[in-house]
Order: structure tokens, then C-alpha cells, then sequence
């Protein structure tokens, strides 16, 4: 039998909730889905503080406007065969324009008021560096410019929205259907569009992209060997206010059984951001740069695009590993956000297994990976901890007003039992249990349990999530400062 003792728990700095996020999708998350569930209402339950807008890799593709820019119009910048108004042909006509009811840029703002979020905006970067066939369309670099620039002039000087952070460009140093960056090159682009961003808002806040680690080399550098961040940080460090990185630590996993095997050792991608700085950087800039994971899931990219690794399903077991990601990004005490990638994929209205990027159904109710993130948003938004657990054990305490509760998650497909030490059994006799048929299991439910009448011992299930109240939170953390 284990044991989990709460007292061997390491606490991370109040304000945990506030560092957890969501990517929209502006195709998918527009107003002609309108189920009974709004998608405020989802988002509300979700409890999340950051909302990415309009998403991630087609961001790269999004024109906010056209000229001359007094209200959105947006459109997407690259067409033609294999570009990615194919790639959302169901969404975009053949001249670029949106062919559903998007997202609009107003309605995300309102949402985000409505709801006390922080917006971040991606604004197109790396789409006018890469060939597009004769019938095709792409953006010049000077477009580029003037979009980012426009879109804060009326963000924030024409509406007064005062948005605060913008990301340039998505994974540039990914070589996908929009195109790619050198590290020279994006350093410079970085230079430049912030220089024309902050001549409309000067208070904005900048955000750079790029691989993870600092040898990390970009697709485009491969035969030079350029460093990604210690070229971009060297350049623009002094034009940059966060730097965001995206964390899918599941690589080559094949299945969930790969799980209990690394025990608590996922990749500590904070740290690897924390090393890029303190290289790279001055130590000012070093202390003034914030690190943001922008994008993350328990994704296994192996064999991508064919899904050769552990299938994208959005299943009990990708959710157990999903909390663990988000609990120890929650409680690093130098992370600005973590945001999960993200509401919906575009087959969210689709028949069949709902896929790993779903974490909203068509009908606004939640697949697993928004219920774990539910759960954290609900119980941890004050403060969250990690204990020290045996394994195949994970453990959080989560804190949110006065009253704290234990998330513990079997990382086995085997069941596991453990008693609680640190309270009195009696605090924590009924409790309630996530889990389902097994780790691929797309429709887990929830169930109140009780603990043993003889010893207070629990038994958790292979690939579970337990959820147990703890009581007070003062009697269980440090103070607060």
C-alpha cells in the first residue's frame, strides 16, 4: 500500500489559476455554432485567465483587415494548392476569404472581458517566406508589417481595448504549409514589427517564438547550425518581453504504458527557457523576460503527420498526462501562462473518436482534456502544489479560496492503493473518482466513492483521476505573501 503524505509538498507562488490558458480557434469557435451550451459558458467552466487568439499555426495565414484597416475584415493571406486556404478549404474560399462565420476579433475581446482574461494576439509573421504555386497568393513581408501595426492601432488606440501581449508569428522555426524563418531572419522581423507595433501602443508587450533548448536549430538553419535563441536573443533581446515556447513532452511514448515508466520525469522545458535567457541574454533582460508556454498538450508527434506514436484521441489516459503537465507548469514560480492547445480542431463536428485537440465537443460539453483542465482551473486557482508521491503516484494539492483538495492521478494501468497521511481519514471519506474502461478510453465519467471503513485506505483505479477535500487550506500551506 502507498502512502501519500501531504505534509512533503512543495508549494508554488499564490496566483496559480492566473497562469492557465486556452487556444480559440477562430474558424471553429464563431457564432453559427450555437448550441445550447454557449461557448462562453464552456470557457467560464473551464475557468481558464489566458485566451490565444486567432490559434496557432494559421495564425501565420490571418489578416486581421484590409485597407483601409477602420474595422476587421479578415481574410487568409495564403492560397493556391497546399496552402492554407486549402488546408481549411471547408472554411475559406478560393480567394482567401472566410467562408463561415469565424471568430471575430471584436466578439474574442468581448469574450475575454466577459470572462477577465487576458487576451494574447498572434500576429502573421513567416507566410511571405515561402513559394506559393502561379495560381496561388501570398503576403510581402511590408503587408505583414502593416497588418501587426494596424491591428494594435485599432486594438487599442481605436476601441481602447489596452491588449497587452502579442506574439509574432507561430513556430517560425517549423517549416509547415505557411513557411519558415532563419533565426537571422525572424530576429530581424522581430526588430521590425515591433518597432511598427509599439509606434501605434509603445506599452505593448512583445512575444518571440522558438524551439526548445539552447542548441535548439530551426528547420531552416539545419545546414549552418545557427542557434535559434542565442541569435534571436543577441539581436532583438532589447525589443522582447516574453518569449513563447510550446511544450508537448510525449514524444515516441507509442501509449499510455510509456507513462508510468518516466515516473515524475517529464522534460523541464521552464528550465530549458531559464538556461536560453541566462546564456543569451543580459542579466537584466534575463530578469525582465517572461517565459510563456503558448501552446501544449500530451501530444506524441512520432510520425507525424501519419500518427505512427500514441494515437491523438482524447482520451482518460492523454488527460491524466495532461494534468501532470499543467500542475508543474502552474507551479513554476517564472512562467507567465501555460495554454492548452486548444478549444477544437476543425473536424470538431465530426462523427468518431473525438480527437486529442478537441477539448470542447461539438456541443460545448467537455471531452477529458477540458475536464482535467476544469479541475485545475477549479481547484487550484489559488495556490497548487506538488507532493512527493510514491510511483506510480501523482499527486497536486490544489487551493483555491479557503478550502484545499488532493488531485491524484495513477500514471499505472494497474489499480494502486494508498491511504493519506496529514489529516484525519474522515476529511477526505467521500470523494469522487474519474475513469473509465481503460487508458484509451474517449468517455470516462465520474463517480463518489468512499474510503475503507477499516483503514481509510483508497484504491485508484488504472488511469484515474481522484479527487479528495482536504479541508482547510491554512492548516496545509505556507502563508501567503
Amino acid at each position: 500500500m502507498h502512502l501519500v503524505d501531504i505534509r512533503r509538498t512543495g508549494f508554488g507562488p499564490i496566483g496559480a489559476g492566473r497562469r492557465l490558458g486556452i487556444n480559440l480557434n477562430h474558424l471553429t469557435d464563431g457564432a453559427d455554432r450555437s448550441p445550447a451550451r454557449s461557448l462562453a459558458d464552456a470557457v467560464r467552466e473551464l475557468r481558464v485567465a489566458w485566451l490565444r487568439f486567432p490559434g496557432g499555426e494559421k495564425a501565420d495565414a490571418y489578416m486581421w483587415s484590409r485597407p483601409p484597416f477602420d474595422t476587421p475584415k479578415p481574410y487568409c493571406c495564403r492560397t493556391g494548392p497546399g496552402q492554407a486556404g486549402e488546408v481549411f478549404g471547408r472554411f475559406i474560399d478560393e480567394d482567401g476569404a472566410y467562408s463561415c462565420d469565424t471568430l471575430a476579433f471584436d466578439e474574442f475581446v468581448r469574450l475575454c472581458r466577459m470572462l477577465d482574461a487576458e487576451p494574447i494576439i498572434v500576429v502573421a509573421c513567416d507566410s511571405y517566406n515561402k513559394d506559393v504555386p502561379d495560381t496561388g497568393t501570398k503576403p510581402t513581408r511590408e503587408e505583414l508589417i502593416d497588418n501587426a501595426r494596424t491591428w494594435v492601432r485599432y486594438a487599442n488606440v481605436t476601441r481602447g481595448y489596452g491588449i497587452r501581449y502579442w506574439e509574432i508569428g507561430n513556430e517560425c522555426y517549423l517549416d509547415s504549409y505557411n513557411g519558415a524563418l532563419t533565426a537571422t531572419q525572424y530576429a530581424l522581423d522581430v526588430l521590425e514589427f515591433s518597432r511598427a507595433m509599439r509606434s501605434e501602443d509603445p506599452s505593448i508587450r512583445i512575444g518571440a517564438n522558438g524551439p526548445n533548448g539552447t542548441d535548439a536549430v530551426g528547420a531552416l538553419d539545419k545546414s549552418t547550425g545557427t542557434r535559434w535563441w542565442e541569435c534571436v536573443l543577441h539581436r532583438a533581446a532589447g525589443s522582447i518581453d516574453f518569449i513563447s515556447i510550446h511544450d508537448y513532452p510525449c514524444m515516441e511514448w507509442m501509449s499510455f504504458d510509456a507513462y508510468a515508466a518516466v515516473g515524475r520525469g517529464l522534460p523541464e522545458i521552464v528550465d530549458q527557457a531559464r538556461a536560453c535567457l541566462r546564456e543569451y541574454c543580459t542579466r537584466e533582460d534575463a530578469q525582465r523576460i517572461k517565459i510563456a508556454i503558448t501552446e501544449t498538450n500530451s501530444a506524441d508527434w512520432y510520425g507525424h503527420p501519419q500518427n505512427s506514436g500514441w494515437r491523438h484521441e482524447n482520451s482518460i489516459g492523454h488527460a491524466i498526462v495532461l494534468l501532470d503537465i499543467l500542475g508543474g507548469h502552474m507551479i513554476d514560480p517564472d512562467l507567465l501562462c501555460t495554454i492548452l492547445w486548444n478549444t477544437r480542431w476543425i473536424h470538431n463536428d465530426s462523427p468518431g473518436t473525438p480527437e486529442l485537440w478537441d477539448a470542447l465537443r461539438s456541443d460545448n460539453s467537455f471531452n477529458p482534456t477540458g475536464v482535467v483542465v476544469s479541475v485545475l482551473g477549479r481547484y487550484a486557482a489559488d495556490q497548487i502544489g506538488r507532493v512527493d508521491t510514491p510511483s506510480p503516484l501523482t499527486a497536486f494539492i490544489g487551493v483555491s479560496g479557503r478550502r484545499a483538495t488532493l488531485l491524484v492521478a495513477n500514471r499505472s494501468v494497474e489499480p494502486q492503493t494508498f491511504r493519506v497521511h496529514g489529516v484525519p481519514p474522515a476529511t477526505y471519506a467521500r470523494y469522487e473518482e474519474f475513469s473509465g474502461q481503460s487508458p484509451d478510453d474517449t468517455a470516462p465519467s465520474w463517480t463518489t466513492r468512499r474510503t475503507s471503513e477499516l483503514d481509510g485506505s483508497i484504491v485508484a483505479p488504472g488511469a484515474s483521476l481522484l479527487v479528495l477535500p482536504l479541508g482547510e487550506a491554512a492548516a496545509l500551506t505556507p502563508p501567503k505573501t
